[in-house]
């Protein structure tokens, strides 16, 4: 994957934000960091599909940018800024 950097700008208080890469184009979702939290699995990998749609990607990885993983410092959801959700 290319390096790909997320801020404290890219991820709202009370949010995560789902993001999706095809190619050289990414996708961002953002999402009720309370809604993820307490969403079962099958909620979750709904809203990873939601991500996924602007690309059309069913297969493509997502990576979850937590706020708290880019407050502070730079982080690269391609290479750990984020968790694999």
């Amino acid at each position: 994957m290319s390096r790909h950097i997320h801020t404290a700008d890219d991820v709202a208080p009370g949010t995560i934000t789902l993001c999706v890469q095809d190619g050289r184009r990414w996708a961002h979702t953002p999402v009720s960091a309370y809604l993820w939290e307490h969403a079962g699995e099958e909620m979750r990998a709904g809203l990873r599909d939601v991500a996924r749609r602007p690309l059309r990607g069913a297969s493509r990885p997502v990576v979850v940018v937590r706020r708290e993983d880019v407050e502070g410092a730079d982080a690269c959801g391609a290479n750990g800024g984020g968790a694999r959700g």
